[in-house]
């Protein structure tokens, strides 16, 4: 609500002193700029806007609940466990979303697999469709830990790359990106003492956990100042490959 506001209603003048007046029984409120009617209402507007603020911060809390952010390291070796268990009967033994139940849902189960449809998602994305339920998927909020929701969530995110993959990407990272994000992706490389615009820290769980896939890829591959572009010095597959390796510095892939 602005700290000082003035409609005309009915030929009543409304001032921030003046939080409500009554039309034949009606008490009409300001929130933000709507008019609310509260029919009869005997409290006063003090009370009502208490009740408003405090349904503001329970939603609040549940919204930044969904996104909190992992305080370890998550493990997809862990996370398999926990998706043959929780996931696979819907999505499907290699994430596929080919379960045995899939056919029964309203919804497709989404496939894992399928690269276009991973990398353009973010891993904050993935947390809060597990913890609080997306389409035909259930929540387990309840039924899983925090640390369980992530490290599932990052065996999932390994669906859509492979160890070699990873390897290579390590390779192209050790030879381009290291001297400015570093040698564990902490943002402090041999090489960015020099520059105006300090390197992205790539180990900082709440950087990584809101970008996707395809974010990177554009960024190695146009540039994003101060790092250069790589269109010319790498392949396609090499850049991606190396965006890949880059969520490694916040998780545990299955090839360590």
């Amino acid at each position: 609500m602005s700290a000082c506001f003035e409609r005309i209603a009915g030929g009543h003048k409304y001032s921030k002193a003046n939080k409500g007046a009554v039309y034949g029984g009606d008490k009409k409120r300001f929130v933000g700029d709507a008019i609310v009617h509260t029919h009869h209402l005997r409290d006063d507007s003090d009370q009502w806007l208490q009740r408003e603020a405090a349904g503001t911060e329970e939603h609040s809390e549940k919204h930044e609940d969904a996104k909190s952010f992992p305080k370890t390291k998550p493990s997809a070796v862990a996370g398999q466990q926990i998706y043959k268990s929780k996931c696979a009967t819907c999505h499907g033994e290699t994430g596929g979303g080919d379960g045995e139940t899939a056919s029964k849902l309203k919804e497709k189960p989404k496939d894992f697999t399928k690269l276009s449809f991973m990398r353009r998602e973010a891993p904050e994305e993935f947390y809060e469709a597990i913890t609080d339920g997306k389409e035909s998927m259930p929540k387990f909020k309840k039924s899983l830990t925090e640390a369980q929701r992530w490290d599932a969530l990052f065996y999932v995110w390994s669906l859509a790359t492979s160890p070699m993959q990873i390897e290579d990407g390590k390779r192209i990272y050790e030879k381009h990106c290291e001297a400015c994000h570093g040698e564990n992706g902490d943002g402090q490389g041999v090489a960015s003492k020099g520059l105006k615009k300090q390197p992205k820290k790539l180990d900082d769980p709440k950087f990584m956990m809101k970008e996707d896939g395809n974010e990177f890829f554009e960024k190695v591959t146009k540039g994003d100042k101060p790092m250069p572009a790589f269109e010319k010095k790498l392949t396609v597959d090499e850049r991606r490959n190396v965006v890949d390796y880059t969520w490694t510095f916040v998780y545990k892939p299955a090839a360590q």
